[in-house]
């Protein structure tokens, strides 16, 4: 994501701490002018469209350390912003 969009902005809507975890949500937004890699190590080229993502992430923290850090957000409405999806539905 950062290098597809690496001028993003985040906005917080939302931040929890509990114990050694924080949440955060926001809206994630910029334009795509960089590669999107793949999960199979391809890239695609920039889109140069906008897109704006609504996302949560969960970030544990030890020791002053992020020990473990996931990312959820809808891809299909992040790759349907890039104009990366069939007319067709599959």
């Amino acid at each position: 994501m950062t290098e597809a969009v690496p001028e993003a902005t985040f906005r917080p809507l939302h931040s929890y701490e509990v114990g050694d975890t924080a949440i955060d949500e926001g809206i994630f937004s910029g334009r795509n002018t960089g590669p999107l890699e793949l999960p199979n190590g391809e890239t695609l080229p920039p889109t140069q469209k906008e897109i704006s993502i609504r996302g949560v992430d969960i970030a544990t923290v030890k020791d002053g350390r992020i020990v473990d850090y996931r990312l959820y957000f809808d891809e299909m409405d992040f790759l349907g912003q890039l104009g990366l999806l069939p007319d067709e539905p599959f």
